[in-house]
């Protein structure tokens, strides 16, 4: 049964586009093993470093408990988790696919609440040395990597995503063996629109990781269009947690005809997933769902665009 949406206008390049990233999307998903299709030298590669991070939980913990103490957040304990290990399945896939890194095998978050506690990060984060000691929590074992700093809050990536602060720290564990652990250190409040996010995102890195010379004009329509209302999702959130502050490059102007392309653009997707025959996934019915949320970010940005509303970005802390 067709369930196209009735206010949806024909556009055959859309619909085949839309089609195709959500098959790509759909492959993504499935289970398929690629650990045991990895080479002996890349498997023994990301067995080592699965043990060295679980044996970075403890220590890593620590750390994130002893810098959530010198933020001065009301509650240590509380503010913070330490994340299950990632399936070795999907590590191996990040090795094969892209050749992306696997510095994520173990992970840890700082939440906070209010932009204070970001101001109180920095603070901080000012004591590090060159070596990467974080020198007001008196912890030697462990130290930031270098170059692993990346602040998403204040200059976004490319695919829209401002969820959070972003770091690995490298732990000694004795006899020259070492674990990498990833920190994050986000607004509590934006814990839920990170998952809408992640569902945008699945979509946008099929995308971006497709070689260019193969995307057709309605494939690089589908990706802006995505990556604008990750950009949008964010500019909202940030602007109703005040976190918007913080925040240096400016949101593309969404214009009427942007809008317009980019709602039915989501709209497509949101039909496509509908119209699936078969069993029903769980991550289905969040990808509508963020599909939907999505186009009422884009269409609130715009129309505070439209009126001329300041949208208060530029404070560097």
């Amino acid at each position: 049964m067709n369930k196209s949406l009735p206010w949806i206008k024909p556009n055959r390049e859309l619909d085949e586009a839309t089609h195709r990233v959500v098959r790509a999307l759909i492959d993504s998903k499935k289970d398929d093993k690629k650990l045991g299709k990895l080479p002996s030298k890349e498997l023994t590669r990301l067995a080592r470093a699965y043990k060295n991070a679980e044996q970075s939980r403890t220590p890593a913990g620590k750390f994130l408990r002893a810098f959530a103490e010198e933020m001065g957040l009301e509650d240590p304990d509380g503010s913070y988790f330490i994340a299950d290990m990632k399936n070795l399945d999907r590590a191996a896939v990040k090795l094969t696919d892209a050749h992306r890194n696997i510095s994520d095998l173990g992970r840890g978050r700082i939440y906070i609440n209010s932009p204070k506690d970001y101001e109180a990060f920095y603070r901080v984060w000012r004591s590090k040395t060159k070596g990467g000691v974080v020198r007001l929590l008196g912890r030697d074992g462990e130290t930031v990597a270098d170059g692993s700093f990346r602040d998403y809050m204040k200059s976004p990536r490319k695919s829209g995503f401002a969820g959070f602060i972003n770091f690995d720290i490298e732990i000694d564990l004795g006899k020259g063996r070492t674990g990498r652990f990833e920190v994050q250190i986000m607004p509590r409040a934006y814990e839920r629109i990170d998952k809408v996010s992640h569902k945008l995102f699945d979509m946008i890195r099929i995308l971006e990781e497709a070689p260019p010379a193969y995307l057709t004009l309605g494939d690089k329509q589908v990706r802006d269009a995505l990556i604008l209302a990750n950009q949008a999702l964010f500019v909202e959130h940030g602007i109703r947690t005040h976190f918007i502050q913080f925040r240096e490059d400016k949101m593309p102007r969404i214009t009427s005809s942007k809008l317009d392309q980019a709602t039915s653009i989501l709209d497509r997707i949101w039909s496509t997933l509908e119209s699936l025959e078969g069993r029903r996934y769980s991550w289905m019915s969040d990808t509508k769902e963020a599909m939907t949320e999505a186009k009422t970010s884009l269409l609130n940005i715009h129309q505070a665009q439209k009126s001329g509303q300041a949208l208060n970005f530029g404070h560097k802390p």
